[in-house]
């Protein structure tokens, strides 16, 4: 008979999420595709008030990119990571639009 090693909980939030993913892949999908492309709606919007449409591209780029790793149901690591990219990149692009309006 194996041995099998006892469940530890991970320590850092990545790494749960991860774990959180995987146990409910499906519902996890369905609120983070619609939270990330969200955010990424209002960093291209903020964009575009301001003018700087190059961002609106980055924008979109990385919310289409997080999308089609869920959608082709990618790895749990690789899905969480694209989705921390986008909601990381996009609050940067929010931060950027949101001074030139000041």
């Amino acid at each position: 008979m194996g041995h099998s090693k006892p469940f530890v909980e991970p320590k850092n939030l990545f790494e749960r999420q991860c774990l959180a993913y995987e146990h409910s892949t499906f519902g996890a999908l369905a609120a983070l595709v619609t939270i990330q492309s969200c955010w990424a709606a209002i960093a291209a919007l903020l964009c575009l008030y301001t003018g700087m449409d190059y961002l609106i591209g980055v924008a979109a780029f990385l919310s289409m990119g997080a999308n089609a790793a869920f959608l082709a149901q990618a790895p749990a690591k690789i899905a969480i990571g694209s989705s921390w990219a986008t909601f990381v990149i996009c609050l940067v692009i929010m931060i950027i639009n949101i001074v030139l309006l000041v």
